[in-house]
């Protein structure tokens, strides 16, 4: 037999989803705001791009990624 959860638990639950929403909110807006820092450098990256391809010329470029920093910075340390 199932019982309904009492008001207790009921509220509890809420109060834990509210809280996941907030934190998933959270993560959104920092995204986002990640995101117009980047805007700039991806219009550099593209104006890059056109005139390599109008010049018929090659470019290799290599991004280091925050994984890999994090790695360095742990074994640094």
């Amino acid at each position: 037999m199932d019982q309904e959860p009492g008001p207790g638990q009921e509220l509890e639950q809420l109060l834990e989803e509210n809280a996941r929403l907030k934190a998933d909110e959270r993560k959104a807006i920092k995204r986002y705001r990640r995101e117009e820092q980047l805007k700039p450098f991806q219009a550099e990256l593209l104006g890059v791009q056109q005139y390599l391809e109008e010049k018929r010329r090659r470019m290799i470029i290599l991004f280091e990624g925050r994984m890999r920093q994090a790695r360095a910075a742990r074994y640094a340390g």
